[in-house]
């Protein structure tokens, strides 16, 4: 498998000339970060010495261990250290184009839907994320439909998930599928909240409801020392509607 030293060294020359993104682990990012976290990740290897580089934009503003956002592999920087030695340049290439034709400094909620033409076309955004976009940007109706179709389309699944005649009662698998099904259903129900609230169209619960899933979020991947708290675009709407005439 390909190890953090060797990513870092992958990402090495792309750091130096782009000071403003950082290094996690096997994760690189523009920083302050605000409602978004918009850079790199390095995937999880199959086999010894692969690469397999994604651009991704993560909403932090989703419930908590339910992550979403945007994202694509980079096709042109996969490969197999030690077998291609044309890899480390053409990785670096491949970060320096996205960064500056996709993932573009000042990406944010505002521009998200111009980011999203650069995805897969065949995958496109999922529901939480469309959901979740369309609420931070103040679209409630928008945001509340695509909700109510994605929880029309789980709920039913995730109660009757982990039955089944295959797995032994009491096994680790079958624990398993338990901790999935209560993490599915928690999911869900902070999703239905989130839809409740939208339904009644009054921006202060909503905006609060969001900022806590941030927090949260910011605090379980600990970026503390990143992150630069601010209000959704729709916060700054009202404000400016209720301010001095």
């Amino acid at each position: 498998m390909t190890t953090i030293t060797e990513v870092a060294q992958l990402a090495s020359p792309f750091l130096r000339d782009y000071p403003d993104f950082v290094m996690e682990k096997r994760e690189i990012f523009r920083t302050p970060v605000r409602h978004l976290v918009v850079g790199f990740s390095f995937g999880p290897p199959h086999y010894k010495g692969e690469v397999d580089l994604y651009w991704r934009v993560e909403f932090l503003f989703s419930p908590p261990n339910f992550s979403v956002g945007i994202g694509r592999q980079i096709d042109g920087a996969h490969g197999f250290l030690g077998e291609d030695p044309t890899l480390p340049a053409r990785v670096r290439a491949e970060m320096e184009r996205a960064a500056s034709e996709v993932i573009v400094s000042g990406t944010s909620l505002d521009n998200m839907l111009s980011v999203q033409q650069h995805m897969n076309p065949y995958a496109g955004m999922s529901y939480p994320s469309q959901a979740l976009l369309h609420a931070a940007l103040g679209r409630f109706p928008e945001a509340r439909a695509v909700l109510e179709k994605y929880l029309d389309l789980n709920w039913a699944d995730a109660n009757a998930y982990g039955a089944s005649p295959s797995v032994v009662i009491g096994s680790k698998k079958s624990e398993r599928r338990q901790r999935f099904k209560v993490q599915w259903l928690e999911n869900l129900g902070n999703l239905d909240a989130l839809r409740i609230m939208l339904a009644e169209e009054d921006p202060a619960p909503v905006a609060a409801l969001l900022h806590e899933w941030e927090a949260m979020n910011v605090q379980v991947r600990k970026l503390e020392r990143f992150w630069r708290p601010s209000p959704f675009p729709f916060e700054s709407k009202v404000a400016s509607a209720n301010g001095p005439s």
